[in-house]
This record gives C-alpha cells, structure tokens and sequence, in this order.
C-alpha cells in the first residue's frame, strides 16, 4: 500500500462524501457506499454490503498504518483529525467506537490512540525546541494526560495478573510489556 496516496484518497472520500456539519462522518459515507439489503432491513441486524465491508476494513487498516507509520517518521499521523470521529469511545454508536481495530488488526484503539498522541507530542516538541517556543511545563501537562490514559487503558485491561503485574513495575509501559510476555508465555506452554 503507498501510504501516501491512501492518506490522500482517504482525506478526499471525507472531505467530498463524508462530511456533516463539518465534522467526518463514516455513517454517511457507509449509507452511500451501499444500502442494506431486504434482509437486513427486516431484521433487527444490519448486514452491510461488500463494499461497505471493503472500506471499513480499508479505513481500520489504513488508520492503523498511518499511526504506527507515524513514529519511525517522527510526525504526528497524518489522519489524527479522524481519531476522534472514528476511534475514541467519543465516537461510541451502540456501545461501541464506530471503528473497533482490535477487530481488523488486533489492538484496542485506546492503544493506537495514545501511540498516536505520542507521536504527535514528540512532533510538537521538536518542533518547540526548533523555534524557541519550548514550554517545559507544557511538555509536562501533556505528557501527564498521556501517562494518566496509559495507566486508565492498563486498569481497564481484561487481564487476570494485571494487578500483580502493575504493582511490580515501576512504568505502565514495563507493566504492560511484562503482563504480556507473561501471558503470551502461559500460552505458549499450554500449546
């Protein structure tokens, strides 16, 4: 995939058939994408189309690339303005994000949201430093809410050692890295 020109695609979809009240919306884009079928509109389940389908799993996949691609590019990602509208539990329709990629990629969105927020901080520093502008305290704040939303997402894993594991770290992210390796090891010997 060139991620650039999907980046680009992408934006155009929204910005020419996706947008309501100036704010990206994937339900419009869906509905025009395709309508249900008779089946799904008699029952109380919307079953989408294939195409519908398609671009769900393009979308998920592509927010998906552009987050991670975002921090060996050292920038923040490119489709952050989306987060919001398609991943955070802001965007929650029937009880759930409008795109969950633990479905399409394996890892929650909270995640990818916060390795996005990271990517996008560390762009911002850089950039303050280069123009004098560095706000040390700035830098703090929001580092904080980063911090304080890893810890909220690890408090809210499903995980049956999270506690003991969090307790013997000093970081969430040695936590979360031991907790896995732990899991993932548990798994290994069951196989």
């Amino acid at each position: 995939m060139h991620l650039g020109a999907s980046l680009a695609l992408f934006e155009r979809i929204f910005q020419h058939h996706g947008m309501q009240n100036d704010q990206p919306s994937m339900p419009i884009i869906i509905e025009k994408i395709g309508r249900p079928s008779n089946i799904s509109r008699r029952s109380k389940y919307l079953a989408r189309t294939n195409n519908q389908t398609a671009f769900l799993f393009f979308s998920a996949v592509l927010l998906f690339y552009d987050i991670i691609s975002s921090t060996s590019l050292e920038q923040a990602p490119r489709l952050q303005i989306y987060h919001v509208h398609l991943l955070a539990e802001d965007s929650i329709s029937n009880g759930k994000a409008l795109l969950e990629l633990q479905e399409f990629v394996g890892c929650q969105n909270w995640v990818l949201l916060l390795i996005g927020e990271i990517a996008a901080l560390d762009t911002w520093k850089k950039d303050s430093k280069k123009y004098g502008t560095l706000s040390v305290v700035e830098l703090v704040r929001r580092a904080a809410k980063i911090e304080r939303s890893i810890q909220n997402g690890l408090a809210g894993l499903d995980v049956s050692n999270s506690v003991s594991c969090a307790t013997q770290w000093s970081s969430p992210l040695d936590s979360l890295a031991q907790c896995n390796y732990r899991n993932s090891s548990q798994t290994s010997t069951v196989a």
